[in-house]
């Protein structure tokens, strides 16, 4: 049987390092200038490619 995927949100490094433990398959991020999560801390380019 096939899982699902759990995607979550990462609005900050905090967050996306609780998806990653916590066993998510995908993880929804942004950048400062651009994304739909507006009220997020959002991530600096540095941070983006810190958490690739």
């Amino acid at each position: 049987m096939k899982l699902p995927e759990l995607l979550a949100p990462g609005g900050s490094m905090e967050h996306l390092k609780l998806a990653v433990f916590s066993g998510t398959s995908s993880i929804y991020l942004s950048g400062k200038k651009f994304g739909a999560r507006k009220h997020a801390l959002n991530f600096k380019l540095s941070e983006i490619k810190e958490s690739c």
